[in-house]
C-alpha cells in the first residue's frame, strides 16, 4: 500500500500547529523522508500521515491518492469499485458522490478498508514501547510473541527499545527451532535415503524451517551477514549451534550498532510472522530511525528498509541525520521548515543539508575546523621529529641525509625555532603540550596578520613574536619552519622570501617546508590561486642537490604531507629556477591526472582530480604571466 498523493486541509493541520499539506502535483515514491531540524514539524506530520493512510474516500481512491491497495483489503470488491470510476470522473460533486445509491458498493469497500488497513501500517516508535514491552517484561517469552496473536486486529504494532528483544529467550527460540529442523532433516533422511529431492522439498514446508529462513532473510537485509546453524551431537542427543558468518553466534560480541540492526531484524521477523499483512505491502513509518545508531549503521538500516518495502509498499521517515540524507535520492526528500513541507526538487537535498548543518551561519567556522585538522597533524609531526625521529621516519633511517638531520636535532641541547607565517600558532601550542620537546625548543613566531596576535601571545612557550620581517635578527635560528605557507604566497615573492629566511638561519641551520599535497579545502590565496610544490619541484626552486625528505608514519597523511628539510647552503633560488620548478609542476600534475583517470578504484579520485587539475591551471596561469 502506498500514499501516492496527500492533501490535508488547513482546518485539520492547524490543530497540530502545521500549515496545509499539499503534495498532489507529483506522485510520491516508495521512500518519503521528512528532513528538518528538531521542532520543524516532522513528527506531527508523521502522525497525520498515519491517520491519512487509515481512511479511504472516493476522492482519494479515484484520484490515486492511495495506491497499491492489497488484495486482502479490496478483494472481490475491486471490479465493482472500478466500474464506478467513469461515473466518478464525470461528476462535479465528488465530495457527496458516496451518498449516491449507485455508490453503495464503494461504501462496503470503505468499511473493509477501515477494518484491515491498520494491519498494513507499521509504526516504529522509538519513544514509547507499549504492548510488547509490557508483555516481555512479564511472563510472556519471545516464542509466545511469535505464536500468539495477542494484538487486536485494529491496533497498531508500536515497537521501540529494541534492545529488549536482544535477550536470551530470543536466542534460545532460534536455537530451539534450528534443533527442530535438524531433527526433522534426520527423520526425513531415514525415510528417504535414496531420494534426496523428497528430503529437500519436505523440509521446505516444515514450519520451523520457514521461520528460520524468514529470520535469516532479515539478518542478511539489516546486517549483511549470514545467520546459519550447524549440528552437534552429545551422546544420543542432537543439538544445534547458531552461526553468524560461519562464526559461533554470541550477541554480546556485536557492537551497539550491530545489536540495534539485529533487533531490527527481529522486529521485522516479528511483524511478518505475527501479522496478517505482507510486510512488503505495508506503509512503514519511523520517526528518527537514526536513534541509537552510529553513522554506518544508519546507512545500512535505510538501505535494508528501502529494499524490504520494494515496489508495492512505502517507507516514511522523519530524520535530521545528514548520513541518511546523503543516501537518499533527491525526489525522496521533503524538507520540513517552519511547520510546512517543501516538496522534492533538485535543490531540496542541498537546502536540507544547509538547514541541518546551519552552513550559512557557520561555514567559516566549519572551514577553519576542517583546515585545523591538518594543522594539528603538522604540529604533532614536528614534535616527533625532535622527540623520536627513528619511529616517525623508520622507512629511511639509513639515509645519510636523515642521519644528518637526526644528529642535528639530537646533539643540540636547545634549538632556536622560528615559525614563519605562524597563523594561529598550532605548532607552538603542540610543542608546548609535550614537556620534553618544550624544554628543547625555543619557539618564536613571525606573523604579519595581527588578527592572530591574541592566540599567538597565549602560546605558553612563546619566546618572541615578530610582526615585521625587518624585526627578525640575522643568523639567529637553527630551524625556520614554513608550515602550509608557501602555497599561499604569490610565486613572484618566493625568491625574496626564501633569501630572507636564509639570512636569519645560523650557518648550519635548516629550512623545513611542510605542505599538504591535497588541501582539505579550496583556496584562492593570490591571483594565480594556489601552487603546491612537491619535493622535486622544491629542489629545483632552491637550486638544491640535497634534500631530507621525511615521511610521516600515518596512513591518513603519508601520501599527502610533503616534509622537506634543506640546509642553509642549499637555499639558492633564482628567477630561472623558479620558472623551471613551475614547469616541472605542470608536467607532474599532468602525469598525476592521467594516472588518476586510469585508476577506477580510487574512491577519492574526484577530489584529487580536481586538486591536480587546479594545480595545473594555476601553474599555467603563472607561467603565462611571465611571457
Amino acid at each position: 500500500m502506498r500514499i501516492s498523493k496527500i492533501k490535508i486541509e488547513k482546518s485539520e493541520t492547524k490543530k497540530v500547529n502545521l500549515k496545509e499539506i499539499d503534495l498532489t502535483k507529483k506522485p510520491l515514491g516508495s521512500t518519503v523522508a521528512l528532513v528538518g531540524k528538531n521542532g520543524a514539524g516532522k513528527s506531527r506530520i508523521l502522525k497525520l500521515v498515519e491517520k491519512y493512510a487509515n481512511e479511504i474516500t472516493a476522492d482519494k481512491y479515484y484520484n490515486d491518492f492511495i495506491t497499491n491497495i492489497p488484495t486482502q483489503i479490496i478483494g472481490r470488491q475491486k471490479k465493482n469499485v472500478e466500474s464506478l470510476r467513469i461515473q466518478f470522473n464525470q461528476t462535479t460533486d465528488t465530495e457527496n458522490i458516496e451518498k449516491h445509491p449507485s455508490f453503495l458498493g464503494f461504501s462496503a469497500f470503505r468499511e473493509n478498508f477501515k477494518r484491515f488497513s491498520t494491519a498494513y501500517i507499521k509504526v516504529v516508535d522509538n519513544d514509547d514501547l507499549k504492548i510488547i514491552k509490557d508483555n516481555i517484561s512479564g511472563k510472556l517469552t519471545f516464542e509466545d510473541i511469535i505464536n500468539i496473536d495477542f494484538l487486536d486486529e485494529n491496533r497498531n504494532v508500536i515497537i521501540n527499545e529494541f534492545s529488549l528483544f536482544n535477550n536470551l529467550s530470543t536466542i534460545e527460540y532460534f536455537k530451539r527451532i534450528s534443533t527442530e529442523i535438524i531433527g526433522e532433516e534426520f527423520n526425513l533422511y531415514l525415510k528417504n535415503k535414496t531420494n534426496p529431492s523428497i528430503i529437500e522439498e519436505s523440509i521446505k514446508i516444515n514450519k520451523s524451517f520457514q521461520l528460520f529462513q524468514c529470520f535469516k532473510k532479515y539478518v542478511k537485509q539489516f546486517l549483511g551477514k549470514e545467520f546459519t546453524y550447524s549440528q552437534v551431537t552429545q551422546g544420543n542427543v542432537i543439538n544445534s549451534i547458531l552461526h553468524l558468518n560461519e562464526e559461533p553466534f554470541n550477541i554480546d560480541l556485536l557492537s551497539p550498532g550491530q545489536k540495534m540492526l539485529f533487533a531490527y531484524a527481529i522486529l521485522f521477523f516479528f511483524l511478518e510472522t505475527n501479522s496478517k499483512a505482507n510486510i512488503r505491502d505495508c506503509i512503514i513509518i519511523i520517526d528518527e530511525p537514526e536513534k541509537h545508531l552510529h553513522p554506518e549503521a544508519q546507512v545500512k538500516l535505510i538501505g535494508a528498509l528501502k529494499n524490504i518495502i520494494s515496489k508495492s509498499g512505502q517507507l516514511w521517515i522523519a530524520t535530521h541525520s545528514v548520513h541518511i540524507l546523503s543516501h537518499l535520492d533527491f525526489d525522496e526528500i521533503l524538507m520540513v521548515k517552519n511547520d510546512s513541507i517543501i516538496p522534492p526538487s533538485r535543490t531540496t537535498p542541498g537546502n536540507s543539508f544547509n538547514e541541518l548543518m546551519g552552513l550559512e551561519d557557520h561555514v567559516m567556522e566549519l572551514t577553519s575546523f576542517i583546515n585545523s585538522i591538518s594543522e594539528w597533524a603538522y604540529g604533532n609531526f614536528m614534535v616527533q621529529c625532535f622527540k623520536n625521529p627513528d619511529v616517525v621516519f623508520s622507512n629511511n633511517t639509513n639515509d645519510p641525509q636523515f642521519i644528518l638531520f637526526k644528529d642535528f636535532v639530537q646533539k643540540n641541547t636547545t634549538v632556536e625555532l622560528l615559525d614563519f607565517g605562524a597563523g594561529k600558532g598550532r605548532i607552538g601550542y603542540t610543542i608546548s603540550e609535550d614537556g620534553d620537546t618544550a624544554k628543547k625548543i625555543i619557539y618564536s613566531a613571525y606573523e604579519p596578520d595581527k588578527e592572530n596576535e591574541v592566540l599567538l601571545l597565549q602560546v605558553p612557550t612563546l619566546n618572541k613574536l615578530y610582526y615585521l620581517d625587518s624585526e627578525i635578527p640575522k643568523d639567529n635560528y637553527d630551524i625556520v619552519v614554513l608550515c602550509n605557507v608557501l602555497h599561499e604566497i604569490n610565486p613572484n615573492e618566493w625568491i625574496e622570501l626564501l633569501l630572507l629566511i636564509k639570512s636569519v638561519l645560523k650557518e648550519n641551520g635548516m629550512l623545513i617546508i611542510i605542505e599538504d599535497r591535497f588541501l582539505p579545502k579550496g583556496e584562492k590565496a593570490h591571483e594565480f590561486g594556489y601552487i603546491i610544490l612537491g619535493t622535486i619541484e622544491t629542489k629545483i626552486l632552491l637550486n638544491s642537490n640535497e634534500v631530507i625528505n621525511l615521511k610521516i608514519d600515518n596512513k591518513d597523511f603519508e601520501n599527502r604531507i610533503i616534509f622537506n628539510a634543506f640546509k642553509k647552503s642549499q637555499i639558492n633560488p633564482t628567477m630561472k629556477s623558479l620558472k623551471s620548478s613551475i614547469v616541472k609542476l605542470m608536467d607532474n600534475t599532468m602525469l598525476n591526472i592521467k594516472e588518476l583517470r586510469s585508476d577506477k578504484n580510487d574512491v577519492n579520485q574526484g577530489r584529487r582530480m580536481a586538486n591536480e587539475t587546479q594545480l595545473y591551471i594555476n601553474s599555467k596561469l603563472y607561467l603565462d604571466s611571465l611571457k
